[in-house]
């Protein structure tokens, strides 16, 4: 899973949308995941991925990435068949 600008956001996957979807803004402006993330609409592989990628990021670093996710600016490529050797 890798984070890439996004050219066309017409051209989203059912992944990429539903993760930008996810992204929400809290009461002081930040943005972040909800704790309770629902698995049910992505693939378990996908989501874990996604967590993997984000889990190092500090606390700025995780809004800005956030932030552009879900102003369309970024995206995730999400393969639940990519990397199968993990």
């Amino acid at each position: 899973m890798k984070l890439v600008p996004v050219a066309d956001p017409s051209g989203l996957k059912d992944c990429q949308e539903v993760l930008k979807e996810i992204i929400e803004r809290n009461d002081n402006g930040k943005y972040e995941i909800p704790r309770d993330l629902m698995l049910t609409y992505l693939p378990q592989k996908i989501v874990n991925s996604f967590l993997d990628l984000i889990q190092p990021l500090a606390k700025d670093e995780l809004d800005f990435v956030l932030r552009k996710i879900k102003s369309g600016e970024l995206t995730i490529i999400c393969d639940e068949n990519e990397d199968e050797s993990d």
